[in-house]
């Protein structure tokens, strides 16, 4: 198989592009792959990508977290709304009162199990894109994914939100409690390991 065009686009007429396209596939005997079976190659590399990051997940999963994995996807009557909605839903203000709620959404999280999840063996871009893909999907749409593709989507979603709600709590927590955060020894760490 040759290369397919020698020289740059940008350097060809835009009228003879289609011709001059044609010709030199004709003279070079190009044989480009049909639509067909591109996809076709395209759907197997995604099959063997979801099956790599579930095998390198797998250990994370044993039967008591992925019944709480689902159990985010399920409606809440008090909440009025799935678990998952409500963890990834961040406060409209900085108030003691929606300080309250991301304490509450960390110890939901740790009660998870979530802060102790090592997420190291799966590559941070596959992790990030599968963190992305539960940020856009809504809880409807993963409840109809198999469990082999949503769980890891919900691992690392859960896990990505686990830091970035820490994050913004402890520097909250140094606002509105000076006295904690001002002690000796006292830690961020330490405040979130507070029952």
């Amino acid at each position: 198989m040759s290369s397919f065009w020698p020289v740059r686009w940008s350097t060809i007429p835009r009228a003879c592009c289609s011709g001059w396209a044609r010709s030199t596939c004709l003279r070079q005997r190009v044989v480009r792959p049909g639509a067909v079976s591109l996809l076709e190659k395209v759907a197997c590399a995604r099959e063997a990508a979801e099956r790599e990051t579930h095998a390198r997940v797998a250990h994370l999963l044993y039967p008591e977290r992925a019944q709480g994995l689902d159990g985010l996807l399920v409606v809440d009557p008090e909440l009025k709304s799935s678990r998952l909605h409500w963890l990834v839903t961040a406060p409209v203000q900085a108030s003691p009162t929606s300080v309250g709620g991301e304490v509450e959404k960390l110890r939901s999280l740790r009660g998870l199990g979530v802060d102790t999840l090592d997420m190291s063996s799966l590559p941070a871009e596959r992790g990030r894109y599968l963190a992305q893909i539960g940020r856009r999907l809504t809880a409807q749409a993963l409840v109809r994914r198999e469990p082999n593709r949503r769980h890891p989507i919900l691992l690392t979603l859960l896990a990505q939100f686990s830091v970035d709600a820490s994050t913004p709590w402890c520097s909250s927590s140094t606002r509105l409690c000076p006295a904690r955060s001002s002690a000796p020894g006292s830690s961020c760490a330490r405040c979130l390991a507070a029952p």
